[in-house]
């Protein structure tokens, strides 16, 4: 079975709703849901159930960090809760139309993938380039970086922050961004990634695993940003399958609980809205 898993932002909560709904009525091999709430700092919030499916909501267990750090601890929560093995992440802004579960389990047993998922939207600016993004991925939870590897990424015991203190907040936090990669300016470690000159977001030293590691990985791209079809596709191998372009599997929002305080929740409402419509509408297709 599988664990669908959010790390859900301080405007996650109008995602939730319909969140539980379509992983209930929208999956098939999901058998828990966990939900990570950078609002809240309470270990455990809640838990219930819906159907065969458990729903367990998390605080994320720190009182004030930069949204980058929220998102990368967030997802190292997640996994720490994980009762499945296979754990399928997904930004809370977003939906799936189908079972995705099934679609990527059922390709990664085919093609003996390591990971499989979809790119960064704007995935040619990435250091990752088309490597699956933390934004939606389906791997298994004990092919995950090891202790040895955070430590040489300066995510050891040892741990310092940039001013050479120490720092236990960043033991193991190996989904972190550039922020907190030790040696991010060195070429010697750039020049491993996909796209050296790239942003290196949350997730990024996962792609480094993968490369040490020779994962077999494979992604899907979006060609308007928000929704994604199989017709879209690259990764370490070609796979053989015929897909529509416009039999989209997933929508994803793309900040949809990020918001400025000078945008006074314009944009975020805005965005929010084509959301519901989207999800409205797929009800009846």
């Amino acid at each position: 079975m599988i664990t669908l898993g959010t790390v859900s932002g301080l405007n996650g909560d109008p995602y939730l709703k319909n969140l539980c709904e379509w992983a209930v009525n929208r999956t098939e091999l999901v058998s828990e849901v966990i939900i990570i709430s950078v609002a809240s700092k309470i270990e455990m919030e809640e838990e219930w159930k819906i159907g065969n499916i458990k729903f367990k909501k998390y605080g994320c267990g720190i009182e004030r960090a930069s949204p980058s750090y929220f998102h990368g601890h967030g997802l190292k929560k997640l996994v720490e809760k994980a009762t499945n093995d296979l754990i399928l992440t997904c930004d809370v802004d977003m939906f799936f139309y189908k079972p995705v579960d099934v679609f990527y389990y059922e390709l990664m047993e085919k093609y003996d993938l390591d990971i499989i998922g979809i790119s960064h939207y704007s995935a040619t600016t990435t250091s990752q380039g088309f490597f699956p993004n933390v934004m939606n991925f389906l791997v298994r939870k004990s092919n995950l970086p090891d202790e040895d590897f955070c430590e040489r990424f300066g995510h050891g015991p040892n741990a310092v922050d940039a001013a050479n203190r120490p720092s236990p907040q960043l033991i193991g936090e190996y989904f972190l961004s550039h922020y907190f990669v030790a040696g991010e300016n060195s070429p010697v470690v750039r020049s491993k990634f996909a796209n050296p000159s790239g942003i290196y977001d949350t997730g990024s030293l996962l792609y480094l695993w993968a490369v040490e590691n020779n994962w077999k990985w494979h992604a899907f791209q979006t060609l308007d940003t928000h929704r994604y079809s199989g017709a879209y596709n690259r990764g370490t191998q070609k796979i053989k399958e015929k897909f529509k372009p416009k039999d989209y599997f997933l929508y994803h929002t793309v900040s949809g609980t990020i918001c400025t305080k000078d945008e006074k929740d314009v944009t975020q409402t805005a965005r929010y809205k084509e959301y519901v419509q989207e999800y409205n509408e797929s009800k009846g297709s």
